[in-house]
């Protein structure tokens, strides 16, 4: 099949900062990725803890590059990960904890709630750079139910969407 514009090669991945994009929408290059980078990280692990780094500094280092990796654009990968990867992730964090080298059993997906939690809570606030693209809030005197958030959302002004069925 050729490029649809010419002098652009079509590829089936690429690596945008850091972060593996395939052409399918899928993570697992990615996920595969980041989990060869941790187990090598783990062998470095397990070599300071033989030559007597005290756990609570293996964990300092573990949270450094293990931790910190699989938390680098984990709100833009995280929600494509399929349960086969996630329980690979969730098992490599079980076998760090196993070998000593991390304080607690950590999951993905714990990873991923706390991300996206940290990263919602901010948004709200008038400094963070995200908070242009916020929606005007809500001005409204009636007590409706709860939203989570204080945010117009947009109305659907086109026919085509307003007469179609929900999924």
């Amino acid at each position: 099949m050729g490029s649809p514009i010419d002098g652009i090669e079509r590829v089936i991945h690429c690596k945008l900062l850091g972060v593996v994009v395939q052409d399918t929408i899928s993570v697992d290059m990615h996920a595969n990725y980041i989990l060869s980078i941790c187990s090598k990280c783990i062998f470095l692990l397990k070599r300071l803890r033989d030559q007597g780094l005290p756990v609570k500094h293996l964990n300092t280092v573990f949270q450094a590059l293990i931790i910190s990796g699989l938390l680098y654009a984990l709100p833009s990968w995280g929600c494509f990960l399929p349960a086969d990867l996630s329980g690979k992730i969730d098992a490599f964090l079980r076998r760090a904890h196993r070998y000593g080298l991390a304080a607690n059993i950590l999951t993905v997906s714990e990873l991923f709630d706390s991300v996206a939690q940290d990263f919602f809570s901010k948004i709200p606030s008038p400094d963070h750079y995200r908070h242009s693209v916020l929606p005007e809030e809500k001005t409204s005197s009636l007590a409706l139910r709860p939203h989570g958030h204080q945010f117009q959302l947009p109305t659907c002004v086109y026919r085509l969407f307003s007469r179609s069925q929900p999924y």
